[in-house]
Order: structure tokens, then C-alpha cells, then sequence
């Protein structure tokens, strides 16, 4: 989302330093290598998103804007933006996950229900 706007988030692959021979064929260059400053960030940012969400999400009022306002007070440093765009896919990442985790364990629910309804159904030839 904010490729290219600031320069100490990463560089292509083409002329990142840290990126192999091999990343670099397979992005054709043109993907973007994050810098270990975005990655300490990142490491950083997660122990917020957790203090606030724990391991599902909050039932808080607008728990994106209350990890968006501790990283800001943690890391003035960074850009609002960055930080926003952090707090919105983080929080949407969780949503799809745990969203992901409920529709299996209903599958398989229905699976058990399906294999024990089976039990009792006879077959006739």
C-alpha cells in the first residue's frame, strides 16, 4: 500500500542488497524487499495488536483506532499512514482467520453429525 512512498520501508528486488539471486529472478525485480526497519516495526507492532486483541479480536469500540493510537505514541517516528494501514490489515487478517477457523470447525461438526446419522442407516439391496 505504501510502496515507493517511503524510502526506509524496503527496496526493490532488483537493487535490494538482502534479496537472493533467486527471489530475484522469480519477482522479474519488481517486488519489494522490506528493510530490517520494517521488520523491526512489524515486530513491534504485533505485541500492541496483541496487548489490545489478545489471540480472537476485541468487543471494543473500534479496536483498530486503539492500536493505531498506541503505535503512535509508541513510534512517532512513523508515519500515521503507515501505522493506520498496519492497524486496518492486521485487525482484517485476524477477521479472515478466525473466520477461516469457524467455517471448519462447523464442517467439521456436520462431518461428525453426517458420520453418525450413516451409522443407522441400512443399506438394501
Amino acid at each position: 500500500m505504501m510502496k515507493g512512498l517511503h524510502t526506509w520501508m524496503g527496496q526493490r528486488t532488483a537493487v535490494a542488497p538482502n534479496c537472493s539471486d533467486w527471489v530475484k529472478s522469480k519477482s522479474l525485480g519488481r517486488a519489494y524487499m522490506p528493510s530490517e526497519d520494517l521488520k523491526a516495526f512489524i515486530i513491534g507492532a504485533e505485541g500492541f495488536f496483541t496487548k489490545i486483541n489478545g489471540e480472537t479480536l476485541a468487543e471494543v469500540k473500534d479496536p483498530i483506532a486503539k492500536v493505531s493510537a498506541l503505535l503512535k505514541k509508541a513510534r512517532p517516528d512513523i508515519s500515521e499512514d503507515i501505522i493506520d494501514a498496519y492497524s486496518k490489515a492486521r485487525f482484517f487478517r485476524r477477521l479472515a482467520d478466525l473466520n477461516l477457523k469457524e467455517q471448519v470447525h462447523e464442517l467439521n461438526i456436520r462431518r461428525k453429525n453426517a458420520m453418525h446419522k450413516n451409522k443407522f442407516i441400512t443399506k438394501t439391496k
